[in-house]
């Protein structure tokens, strides 16, 4: 317990809770009895012996984490936590620097001058197709008959989708206003057809650029997406050990999934940026994954302490299930990520 070099109070009833407190700390809630009043200096202090008591259990926790798979939540459900860092705080710091990281690395995003020349250059090319169809005397009619057809078809597909109402984002939403609400899209729909119009007013504007515009969005919404998926992963593993529930709560099943993110984080981090520098990201990401998948194993093998066999059973069905349910929330957060004009992009 870090002591904060404040006055001891003379009063001895604790600010915290009213008990009268025997010692310099309140045998009740633990509050230190000092006076309440603090100069600058005493908080940088303060701050600095928190920071350092941090990064001390951060880094020492960490080095569990990684080379001892499943022992750091062997050691939290057998009580042994004084030691390391709560694994929430864990988590949470993680996932910032992570990501920090991972987002500040610089992006091949174009620029806006890039995006105008090459919307120059693709129009000057376009236009000059055009012209050589109009003059080829020897173009293929039926080519242009099944292009017209394709086109047709997607006109039609997306025109059943809005009910052949609306073509703006705009206009669905002034729709929706005039009618009664009995009447009005249920939420999933009218969120769909939203994202949908929206998205084609969006991308009828900024034509160039759309695909990296999405990637971009979704790429800041995997912590969400992760997030999401976390719960998902304890629950799963809580059925497939569900006949040692007495040794296993859903509790347990959650720290050791919270322990699991945190070191796949960290893996992923630090191949990430070995080949960043090296100029071979993709491969270095795929050496990641590799890893990732023989931690998880390891760490099932060693926590939940069954043989071989039965942890390669429940290794597959449990990537199997977060597999499916992984790319359905993907598939929602890509949705999600659509541009909007509302609000700005």
């Amino acid at each position: 317990m870090t002591v904060s070099h404040l006055p001891e109070r003379k009063d001895k009833d604790c600010l915290n809770c009213g008990t009268t407190v025997a010692g310099r700390y309140c045998q009740k809630c633990g509050q230190e009895n000092v006076e309440p009043k603090e100069s600058f200096w005493h908080l940088v202090i303060h701050f600095f012996n928190d920071f350092t008591h941090f990064d001390g259990k951060f880094f020492s926790t960490l080095k569990q984490l990684l080379l001892r798979p499943g022992f750091l939540t062997t050691e939290y459900v057998r009580g042994r936590r004084a030691a390391y860092l709560n694994p929430i705080r864990m988590f949470l710091f993680v996932s910032f620097i992570v990501f920090l990281v991972l987002f500040s690395i610089p992006s091949k995003r174009p620029s806006t001058n890039n995006i105008v020349a090459e919307r120059d250059t693709l129009e000057h090319i376009e236009d000059t197709a055009a012209r050589q169809q109009v003059t080829d005397s020897e173009a293929d009619s039926s080519e242009k008959v099944l292009l017209a057809t394709t086109r047709g078809i997607k006109i039609s597909r997306n025109r059943a989708l809005i009910d052949g109402k609306d073509s703006t984002y705009a206009s669905y939403v002034a729709r929706q206003e005039s009618l009664p609400k009995h009447e009005r899209d249920n939420f999933v729909r009218k969120w769909l057809i939203k994202k949908i119009l929206a998205f084609t007013d969006y991308s009828r504007k900024n034509p160039d650029n759309i695909g990296e515009d999405i990637l971009f969005r979704f790429k800041h919404s995997l912590p969400q997406m992760f997030f999401v998926s976390l719960p998902m992963f304890a629950f799963v593993l809580y059925v497939l050990y569900i006949r040692r529930r007495r040794a296993y709560y859903y509790v347990s099943h959650g720290i050791f999934s919270i322990h699991f993110y945190c070191a796949a984080y960290m893996i992923f981090l630090i191949f990430s940026l070995v080949g960043w520098a090296a100029g071979m990201v993709v491969g270095m990401q795929f050496i990641a994954t590799i890893v990732v998948l023989i931690y998880l194993y390891i760490a099932m093998l060693k926590f939940y302490k069954q043989g071989w066999f039965k942890t390669v059973l429940k290794y597959f069905v449990l990537g199997f299930f977060m597999s499916v349910f992984l790319s359905f929330l993907t598939l929602g957060f890509l949705i999600n990520s659509l541009p909007m004009i509302q609000g700005g992009h």
